[in-house]
């Protein structure tokens, strides 16, 4: 059997509600099921959780039914790479500890399966949108950190879902919008992508997250750009057979 690489992204398990979440978790999990024979890698393109913080000795409650699958397959040999996204930028440790997933911060570009990929979240990449280019620095920061650690587990995890829950609920009703992301050319990630082809010209595929409307276009002069998509509501992910990556979506 040919093995293939495969991506998913944003599933943000936590929201709108603990019975939504836990039904994308069980759906996600059916669908991990459905690759495990064929899957060669795994990459997971951010925000898995919607909201996500390590105390040294506790862990947000729940998403025991994925972690326990995706620690399935790194057991079986195969490797499971998280690109940390905005909402779960508060990941430490514990995945690669107790999962032994690998997690990445920052672009990466890595041959698979003899091609060239670009690989990243996605957010607050390229010119422009400074305020939240400040917000990212200013929760990366150690100090913001630190200050976040010395509230109670129980009270920092509250405050951390409720602010993430308000933002994703807005933004959940725009994105649903047909015109949304209308112009491909005009959003962001088309033109970061845009520009980091002419930095590696021998880039084949990015593939970005973030964005949670799945797309597909040409880039420089023969890469192909991937936006995964989404778990919000639609089932998304994208396939690497060694030449082509192909956009589907699961429905079972």
């Amino acid at each position: 059997m040919d093995k293939k690489v495969y991506f998913i992204s944003d599933m943000h398990l936590g929201v709108p509600s603990e019975e939504d979440s836990r039904s994308r978790e069980n759906a996600a999990v059916r669908f991990l099921d459905s690759i495990k024979d064929d899957c060669e890698q795994l990459f997971i393109m951010g925000d898995l959780f919607d909201f996500w913080y390590e105390y040294k000795r506790v862990v947000p409650k729940g998403f025991v039914r994925i972690q326990a699958k995706l620690a399935e397959f790194v057991d079986a040999g195969i490797p499971v790479m998280l690109f940390a996204g905005n909402h779960d930028i508060w990941t430490f440790s514990y995945l690669q500890k107790e999962l032994g997933i690998q997690v990445f911060r920052e672009p990466e570009m890595m041959t698979v399966k003899g091609k060239r990929f670009f690989l990243v979240h996605g957010d607050g990449r390229g010119k422009g949108d400074n305020g939240y280019k400040f917000l990212k620095w200013l929760f990366e920061g150690r100090l913001t950190q630190f200050l976040f650690r010395l509230i109670h587990p129980d009270i920092g995890l509250w405050i951390g879902l409720r602010w993430s829950m308000k933002h994703r609920v807005v933004k959940l009703e725009r994105e649903r919008k047909g015109d949304y992301y209308a112009v491909v050319d005009k959003t962001r990630l088309y033109r970061y992508a845009e520009a980091e082809a002419e930095k590696h010209p021998d880039v084949d595929f990015f593939v970005f997250g973030h964005q949670h409307k799945g797309m597909q276009y040409k880039t420089g002069q023969h890469a192909m750009t991937t936006i995964v998509g989404n778990w919000m509501w639609n089932r998304d992910y994208a396939v690497f057979d060694g030449n082509t990556v192909e956009r589907k979506t699961f429905y079972n």
